[in-house]
């Protein structure tokens, strides 16, 4: 965190952790104190791609960090094939926004986890119903087996929040359980430009 504070005027900041099998809560944990003295950051990039240990715990301690940059425009985080990673860890995200009320573009990859279910979207409806500021939201559930219908109506209320939202891009491929997305395509209709692909 000391090492932070030198650049606590730093507006911009992407970290590609991807295919590190040492991460661990710990780590993160550090990663953590040093978002939390980044006061002015703007944009926030972090890639955690094939980081099979990054588990909810670590998820925790990272949205621990996240909630304090009140200054975040762009929060773009990509846990593409963490398999461990679980609805309880995603639980925290919600407490995570209440503070990012000028937070305007939104990006999450949760391709390959596995053990994320509907429940998973609806703590990521009480997430983002705290960003009243969102223009642009992407989500990535691809091969996320075990989402299913019974998500449609958080995935409904996830379009209807934020009055500002213009761009959705949201993404079930290889869904099974998910098969009625023509009716949240028709929930969308007033959102200026929507990529749906189940």
């Amino acid at each position: 965190k000391a090492a932070t504070k030198n650049l606590s005027f730093l507006k911009s900041l992407s970290l590609n952790l991807s295919y590190n099998d040492n991460i661990s809560k710990e780590g993160i944990n550090h990663l953590k104190e040093a978002l939390q003295g980044l006061l002015s950051l703007e944009t926030l990039i972090l890639d955690f791609t094939y980081c099979i240990n990054f588990e909810d715990e670590a998820f925790h301690h990272l949205t621990e960090g996240i909630k304090t940059m009140i200054s975040i425009r762009t929060l773009d985080l990509c846990f593409y094939n963490c398999s461990k990673l679980s609805d309880e860890g995603l639980r925290h995200f919600q407490e995570a926004t209440k503070d990012l009320t000028g937070l305007k573009s939104l990006s999450l990859n949760f391709t390959n986890c596995k053990k994320l279910t509907d429940a998973a979207f609806v703590s990521l409806k009480h997430a983002i119903q705290h960003i009243p500021s969102l223009i642009g939201l992407a989500l990535d559930f691809t091969h996320c087996a075990e989402i299913t219908n019974s998500a449609l109506k958080a995935i409904y209320d996830v379009l209807q929040s934020p009055k500002n939202l213009k761009v959705v891009d949201l993404r079930f491929i290889g869904c099974p359980l998910l098969d009625n997305m023509d009716v949240i395509k028709k929930l969308a209709r007033n959102i200026e430009r929507v990529l749906i692909r189940p």
